[in-house]
């Protein structure tokens, strides 16, 4: 799993523990299950990396960073499995009280869409400064 989230990048800032990184042309985040938690901004290719290595870093410098595999896990579990689960539950209780299938698959539907407003409304900064992150300069 770590060859796959391996991204390069160019530091542009190094202020206490974040660490805005420019990611490389070749280094796209569209495949990466944790993108919604990595602080990623899409729109221009910036990183914000939250770790205690920040000030080992000054801008200007190439860098490689992956998140730890705890934190590929975590991240996995929060976006694919937990979502599984509560519709798989939502369906399972439902049915078994009686309701149609119908009525049973849209409330599973609105439960995942809640947990995913839960996820990222409220705890959406805490996940991204909780990651964990591998870094380490690179060669030019």
């Amino acid at each position: 799993m770590a060859d796959i989230t391996t991204r390069r990048g160019v530091v542009i800032k190094s202020e206490g523990n974040l660490l805005t990184v420019k990611v490389s042309s070749d280094c796209h985040c569209e495949g990466c299950a944790i993108v919604a938690f990595c602080g990623s901004k899409n729109d221009d290719d910036l990183v914000v990396l939250h770790t205690p290595l920040a000030p080992r870093f000054s801008p200007g410098d190439m860098i490689e960073f992956e998140p730890s595999s705890g934190a590929q896990w975590k991240s996995i579990l929060l976006a694919f499995v937990m979502p599984i689960i509560i519709i798989l539950a939502a369906i399972l209780i439902l049915l078994n009280l009686g309701y149609s299938e119908v009525t049973a698959a849209l409330a599973a539907a609105i439960a995942s869409v809640v947990y995913f407003g839960v996820l990222g409304l409220m705890f959406g900064r805490r996940l991204e400064f909780s990651m964990n992150w591998k870094i380490t300069k690179a060669s030019k």
